[in-house]
């Protein structure tokens, strides 16, 4: 059977290597509540068990059991606040300091004037129970906390040790000890074991908390990233849409027409296929303008985007190019093709504009249509043709369709000009 020394012996190598490890997690780990107030306990334990290992060395004799038993109290209660540190509870430093004021004037009064081993005895054992008690309370409120098995161990493991210490309290008087712990008795003996198996216990149960913790916020902090990664994206495509969309009529802007215009035109030039173009004009649109507003000529674009848009194929894009001008790319279109879908986007605005009750009464577009040809070299070809088409349709009395003539060119920039100058739009 092993003696009480060796127990002593066994509880300081075990309190010093748990110390070592909660100082090098502590010093590697400073973001978890707690873990210096468990390192500091187990530092007290260190001390109380080489007091206890040295009780024959310190001179007066009773000063290193006096230093060993408030060490180890110190440790309990270290150990109970950093529960509540680790939980983010507040601690209750009045009680602790007042616990520890009596049990210390209690343990020198046995010792030094009114020397009696088993009250010395009942005062330590009285003086752990309530705060193991406590420390069972915390844990079994806590129900959040994310290792179950974890908590239910340490606090099955409080409420053990406090049921043994207020069995020692009330045992003691009947078998009391010698006078130093190193003679054989067996409650002194059982109480080294299980105070040392309890340490062990609460060591290995706090660590699994504190590493449950730990992979519990590392995943915390990937789906965070991974939120913010899903954020930056969709801020970029919005980004990316509003860089290609008009904010007023939500269409494709110049810039998006143009990059789909340089892939059709490859498309066209490289297998032969047709490809169409519609430049659309709102006509008299500044006269909308002055006389309804600015609010009802944006309303006017609006509503001719909605008109064109529900009446094109999926492939198709209509862009607003500027101002009232809009364009609709037409690809694998012939330009009779072109020519029909032209008439039937002037004709559905025409009559949408002599409805009764029309908010844009008399609202009509003229429109320019031209179709690819093998000599176009840019997409500036084709929009020059489809722009003097347009020239065309409004010098022609406007509400119309005109195509663009087999090998015409223009200056869209120029016809837009004479346009403008005799017809403002």
């Amino acid at each position: 059977m092993l003696d009480n020394r060796t127990f002593m012996v066994a509880g300081l190598v075990a309190t010093l290597v748990f110390f070592l490890a909660t100082l090098v997690i502590s010093l590697t780990t400073r973001r978890y509540r707690g873990l210096w107030w468990w390192t500091l306990g187990n530092g007290l334990y260190m001390l109380s068990f080489f007091g206890f290992v040295f009780q024959n060395y310190t001179p007066p004799w009773y000063l290193s059991l006096l230093l060993a038993n408030l060490a180890s109290l110190i440790g309990v209660i270290c150990w109970n606040f950093s529960i509540r540190r680790f939980l983010g509870l507040p601690l209750p430093l009045g009680p602790g300091l007042a616990s520890l004021i009596l049990v210390a004037a209690l343990l020198h009064y046995y010792s030094a004037w009114q020397f009696n081993t088993s009250l010395r005895v009942v005062v330590i054992s009285l003086s752990y129970a309530p705060w193991c008690l406590d420390l069972a309370r915390v844990l079994w409120r806590e129900r959040e906390i994310a290792s179950p098995a974890s908590r239910n161990t340490l606090s099955l493991t409080s409420l053990a040790l406090a049921g043994f210490f207020l069995f020692r309290a009330l045992a003691t008087p009947f078998n009391p000890p010698g006078d130093t712990l190193f003679q054989p008795n067996w409650l002194v003996g059982l109480a080294m074991a299980v105070f040392m198996m309890g340490v062990m216990l609460f060591n290995i149960c706090f660590l699994a908390l504190v590493t449950v913790r730990h992979e519990r916020d590392l995943q915390d902090k990937i789906l965070e990233l991974n939120r913010e990664i899903e954020l930056r994206h969709a801020l970029e495509e919005r980004l990316a849409r509003e860089a290609t969309l008009d904010p007023l009529t939500g269409l494709a802007n110049r810039r998006k027409l143009e990059e789909l215009a340089a892939k059709s035109l490859t498309v066209a030039r490289r297998h032969g296929r047709p490809l169409a173009l519609l430049m659309i004009d709102v006509d008299q649109f500044k006269r909308i303008n002055d006389q309804q507003g600015h609010q009802a000529g944006d309303a006017a674009l609006r509503v001719l985007a909605d008109l064109c848009q529900r009446q094109m194929r999926e492939e198709d894009t209509l862009a607003r190019f500027g101002g009232d001008e809009f364009v609709a790319l037409l690809p694998h279109t012939s330009l009779d093709q072109a020519l029909e879908m032209a008439e039937r986007l002037r004709g559905s605005v025409e009559a949408f504009g002599r409805a009764e009750g029309c908010p844009q009464p008399g609202l009509t577009i003229s429109l320019g249509v031209s179709g690819f040809q093998p000599g176009d070299a840019s997409f500036a070809d084709l929009l020059a043709r489809a722009d003097a088409a347009l020239y065309q349709a409004k010098a022609s009395g406007r509400n119309r369709v005109c195509q663009a003539r087999v090998g015409e060119a223009g200056d869209p920039p120029l016809r837009r000009r004479e346009r403008e100058s005799r017809d403002p739009t």
